[in-house]
C-alpha cells in the first residue's frame, strides 16, 4: 500500500489542521497540507523537522516493534524489527535521513541480538561512510548535513543513552515527570542544535531562538502521536470503533502540539532574520 492509502485513513479520522500534521509526522512534508500559518509557526520555533522524514521515525518504529515482539524472544524481536523497518523504508522512500537512521537502527538491533555493546559514534561513521560510498552525491545534501551532525551533536554531548535513567521517586511524580520530558528533552535539543545552526544560518538565513524551548516542551508529545499514529493507520480502516478512539486521543495530543508550537511563536524575537 502506497502512503497516499494511509494518509486517506488519516483524512477519515481526523479535521484539519490535525489530519495535515500527522500526515506530516508519518510520511513527511508532501502529504502535509497544512494551513501557511501553522507551517510558518513551524519555521518560527525551529519544529518544521517535525513534519519531514526524519531518523526520528525510524527509531521509535524500532523501539515499539522492539516493546511489542521483543518479550516474544530475541530472535522473533530482531526478525520483526528488521521487516518493519525496511517496509517502513521501503513505502516513504530512502531520503538520507531514513537510510541514516535505517542502518544504524539495524546495526543496533544486530548487536544487541548477538549480545555485543554498540559504539554509536563507531556506528554513526561506519553508517555515513556507506551510505556515500552508494551515493557520494549525498555528500552536498542538505538533509544528509543536517542528519549527520544532529546526531554527531546528540552522540557527544547528550550522554543520557550512555547510562540507565535514574528515576528518583523522592523528588515526587511532578519534578520527575518535569526533568524527563523538559529538561532532557532540552539537553538532547541543544546538543543538536549546537551542531546544525550554522548549517541553518547559511542555508536559510534565519535563527530560531525559540527552538530549544519549543522542542523541549513539545517534543515528548511526538513520539506518541507517531505510533499512535501508525497504529491508527494501520487498523483504522478494518476495526472503526478502534479508529475512532485512537483518533480521539490522537487529536488531543496533536493540539497540544500545536497548542506548543502556536504560543511560543508569539514570544517577541522568537527568530532572526540575517537577509
Amino acid at each position: 500500500m502506497s502512503p497516499d492509502y494511509f494518509v486517506s485513513v488519516i483524512n477519515q479520522y481526523l479535521p484539519e489542521p490535525q489530519a495535515s500534521l500527522l500526515a506530516g509526522m508519518l510520511f513527511g512534508q508532501k502529504y502535509s497540507h497544512m494551513p501557511i500559518q501553522l507551517y510558518n509557526d513551524l519555521v518560527t520555533t525551529g519544529t518544521l523537522h517535525v513534519v519531514a522524514l526524519s531518523g526520528t521515525n525510524v527509531s521509535i518504529l524500532i523501539r515499539v516493534v522492539d516493546k511489542v515482539f521483543g518479550s516474544l524472544g530475541r530472535k522473533f524481536g530482531f526478525i520483526s524489527t528488521m521487516i518493519t523497518i525496511s517496509l517502513f523504508v521501503l513505502m516513504v522512500g530512502a531520503d538520507p535521513p531514513i537510510v541514516r537512521a535505517t542502518i544504524m537502527g539495524g546495526i543496533s538491533t544486530l548487536t544487541s541480538y548477538i549480545g555485543r555493546r554498540t559504539y554509536v559514534i563507531y556506528s554513526l561513521i561506519f553508517t555515513a561512510a556507506i551510505m556515500l560510498l552508494l551515493k557520494p552525491a549525498w555528500l552536498t545534501s542538505l538533509s544528509f548535513q543536517l542528519s549527520f551532525f544532529a546526531t554527531l551533536g546528540i552522540i557527544l554531548l547528550d550522554n543520557r543513552g550512555q547510562k540507565p535513567h535514574s528515576r528518583n521517586v523522592q523528588i515526587g511524580l511532578v519534578a520527575s515527570w518535569f526533568k524527563f520530558i523538559f529538561l532532557e528533552n532540552l539537553r538532547t535539543t541543544l546538543s543538536a542544535q549546537v551542531f546544525i545552526t550554522p548549517l541553518l544560518v547559511y542555508n536559510f538565513g534565519r535563527l530560531s531562538l525559540v527552538a530549544p524551548l519549543t522542542n523541549a516542551l513539545g517534543l515528548w508529545v511526538v513520539e506518541y502521536i507517531t505510533w499512535l499514529g501508525i497504529l491508527l493507520v494501520i487498523v483504522g480502516a478494518l476495526l472503526r470503533p478502534l479508529g475512532a478512539l485512537l483518533a480521539i486521543i490522537l487529536w488531543l495530543l496533536l493540539t497540544i502540539f500545536i497548542i506548543i508550537v502556536k504560543t511560543t511563536a508569539l514570544i517577541p524575537f522568537a527568530q532572526i532574520n540575517f537577509y
